[in-house]
């Protein structure tokens, strides 16, 4: 009896870890961490460098059928990065309310692949600016609503068989939108997103 219980639950692990969902939705609710930089040009070239910031949200998929599925959120994401141009150091971070739309492809349980779309809200800019030697002085200053190409992958660990499971993702995004509001300088997104969390099959 012992051995035909133990059988049953490893038949229920591997499903969980190999078939596709069989689920109407999932919910998860992730911590972020973000490696920023960004696509600069402009008459003269400026330097930059990569930035890490955190942050932390929630998303919703809903299966289609059990390969594909349509995931969207809400992510409250800070991009930051530093250039460095004639003894001026400057970094920037940058807060977003972030709203992806992607199509996910789920081939088995185990792993998932996305593609679609952001769409990034701005709620804040902070610039700590260091000329030289000299104090460094803070301000806040507004910045543009992003928009741009999300992609990456995923796995789905099971915690209980069918029902919760433990995710991390990996996904970059590509941003389309001028972020500067210089006169001939480019700014675009180039970030690339770790998230780690639950996931719950509904």
């Amino acid at each position: 009896m012992k051995l035909r219980k133990n059988s049953i639950a490893l038949v229920c692990l591997v499903s969980s870890c190999f078939l596709p969902s069989a689920h109407a939705f999932d919910v998860s609710l992730l911590g972020a961490m973000t490696v920023s930089n960004y696509s600069l040009s402009a008459p003269t070239d400026i330097p930059s460098s990569t930035g890490v910031a955190f942050g932390l949200g929630g998303t919703v998929g809903f299966d289609l059928n059990p390969f594909f599925s349509i995931e969207t959120g809400l992510l409250y994401l800070k991009h930051s990065y530093s250039t460095n141009l004639n003894l001026t150091n400057q970094s920037f971070t940058y807060d977003y309310t972030t709203i992806p739309l992607l199509l996910r492809l789920n081939p088995i349980s185990l792993i998932s692949f996305g593609a679609g779309f952001y769409y990034g809200i701005a709620t804040s800019t902070s610039v700590d600016t260091t000329v030289g030697t000299a104090v460094s002085t803070t301000m806040d200053s507004p910045h543009t609503n992003d928009f741009g190409l999300m992609a990456g992958v995923g796995v789905r660990l099971p915690l209980i068989p069918m029902l919760l499971k433990l995710r991390a993702d990996v996904l970059y995004e590509f941003g389309l939108v001028n972020l500067s509001a210089t006169p001939g300088v480019s700014q675009k997104a180039r970030n690339l997103d770790f998230f780690a969390g639950l996931m719950l099959d509904i």
